[in-house]
């Protein structure tokens, strides 16, 4: 599989570089551009967390991980509460008392749940326009009742058991089942909640980003047990390369599939946009998000139902796996493409009677 990948990059890579030559006269240009031009952004938001791992591992082995230890069930699981990107990955390994459910829980259950509570639901609301707030509300919900088919495909996948899946992901599929209840019933005071956790988030990432820049000026990282700052860079680095094919390909897999979509779009109620809209997800969300304001109905509701398992599956959540560790590409592409398509048919038919879509 990751070798199928690494050679669509290649592929990606000559297509957009040679546009960009030329003048970016397709738009791969731009994109190939782009890819670079996301590395400051990307660092902002994951080099401080990745600094911050050893010592964050610390305090939850000496705190949280001795209850998980009696239920027998492996502490890395805690890790899914952050992004893949942001941090979880890392942590993951370092509170893992096996490396097949470290793998699962950074990777699976932090490309899913992670990215989606500290990512996808507080930038989300405040991007979207307040009369799209009760459709990305519903679709959150929506995407977080199909999350468990997109944890047990990637399980599977990682080769862990369903049984197994099914108890380690106990907690994290229980607080995802309050975040539901409570955007269902208590929008308001539940995004209240997210706000001071996103804001707490930025205060650790900020200062691991400080503490790292600082222990690598005076040369104190291994002292104090940090990541070094340049290792947290190199992760950034990596993924921009491999966003240097990946970009231009989507756009590419963009132009040739809209006719395609467009057709099948009609069939189940969609418009155009709203067709558009997954395939934008799997890059990242913040366009579709933009985009929300010209969908129809049932496109919002589904759009945002696919972010939970589905967003940045083939952008930047495939190019960080793909630097850190290329044999759960498959894993991770199983459980967000075929985990967000079996979440999108679950959106379907509970929102087909059209209570959902009002």
């Amino acid at each position: 599989m990751s070798s199928v990948i690494e050679i669509l990059v290649c592929i990606g890579i000559l297509l957009g570089g040679i546009d960009e030559i030329r003048g970016n006269k397709k738009g791969y240009g731009g994109k190939f551009r782009e890819a670079f031009e996301l590395i400051p952004s990307m660092a902002f938001s994951m080099v401080g967390m990745i600094c911050l791992t050893n010592f964050i591992a610390f305090v939850l082995e000496k705190g949280l991980a001795p209850f998980f230890h009696m239920l027998h069930m492996d502490p890395a699981i805690l890790a899914g509460f952050l992004a893949v990107d942001m941090g979880g990955y890392q942590l993951a390994e370092k509170l893992a008392l096996d490396s097949a459910m470290g793998s699962y829980a950074g990777i699976v259950l932090g490309a899913g749940l992670g990215c989606t509570l500290v990512f996808t639901i507080p930038v989300g609301m405040g991007m979207v326009e307040e009369e799209n707030k009760p459709y990305f509300a519903k679709g959150i919900v929506l995407g977080l009742l199909g999350l468990p088919f997109a944890l047990i495909i990637g399980g599977v996948l990682s080769g862990l058991s369903i049984g197994r899946i099914l108890w380690e992901t106990i907690f994290p599929m229980s607080i995802a089942a309050i975040c539901g209840i409570g955007l269902a019933k208590f929008s308001g005071l539940t995004m209240k909640i997210f706000g001071a956790y996103v804001k707490l988030l930025r205060v650790v990432l900020l200062g691991g980003l400080m503490f790292g820049a600082m222990a690598h000026t005076l040369h104190i990282s291994e002292k104090l047990g940090m990541t070094p700052v340049l290792e947290a860079m190199g992760v950034v680095c990596s993924i921009s390369v491999f966003l240097l094919g990946s970009l231009p390909i989507t756009m590419l897999l963009q132009k040739l599939l809209q006719r395609p979509f467009t057709w099948m779009g009609r069939r189940i109620g969609l418009d155009s946009v709203s067709m558009t809209g997954f395939l934008i997800t799997c890059v990242s969300p913040l366009p579709t998000l933009a985009l929300m304001k010209d969908m129809n109905p049932r496109g919002k509701l589904l759009n945002v139902a696919f972010m939970v398992s589905g967003a940045s599956a083939i952008g930047a959540h495939l190019a960080f796996v793909n630097s850190v560790e290329p044999e759960m590409t498959g894993a991770l592409l199983g459980s967000k493409l075929l985990g967000g398509l079996l979440t999108v048919g679950v959106a379907y038919l509970v929102g087909n009677n059209g209570k959902l879509e009002k």
